[in-house]
């Protein structure tokens, strides 16, 4: 009984100074250095013109998301009208594709080492580690 009890304070020693060792250390407050005021006079440059944005069903160049998603029954549909309705009402040149992948572990391991993944995954959690 008496070596458990000298190797539990032994191991309690070591946790103990290992901790100690780990407190955060102060660090000294940065100090400002004084900025120098410009001697010259700055010069005028040219004002550029801004762009016009695109107007409504008028895009220079549309933008596409893809989601692949595992969504079924009557969980999919609400979600689904969603994507059709921001396709039908945005007018930020961007297009929600949504492909609906039966066995997205499959897909995923041949689709992102090639560059071709979806931009969003809709997946259950307990399988984003794999």
């Amino acid at each position: 009984m008496k070596r458990y009890i000298f190797l539990l304070t032994i191991g309690m020693l070591i946790l103990g100074l290992a901790l100690a060792g780990c407190s955060p250390s102060e660090t000294p407050e940065p100090t400002a250095e004084p900025t120098e005021e410009p001697t010259e006079e700055p010069t005028e440059e040219p004002t550029e013109e801004p762009t016009e944005e695109p107007t409504e069903g008028e895009c220079d160049e549309i933008t596409t998301i893809t989601v692949w998603h595992g969504y079924s029954g009557d969980y999919q549909t609400p979600i689904e009208a969603l994507f059709d309705e921001f396709n039908a009402t945005n007018d930020m040149c961007i297009v929600i594709e949504y492909a609906k992948v039966d066995n997205l572990s499959d897909s995923l391991a041949v689709a992102i080492p090639a560059g071709e993944g979806p931009d969003i995954l809709a997946w259950a959690n307990d399988q984003i580690g794999r």
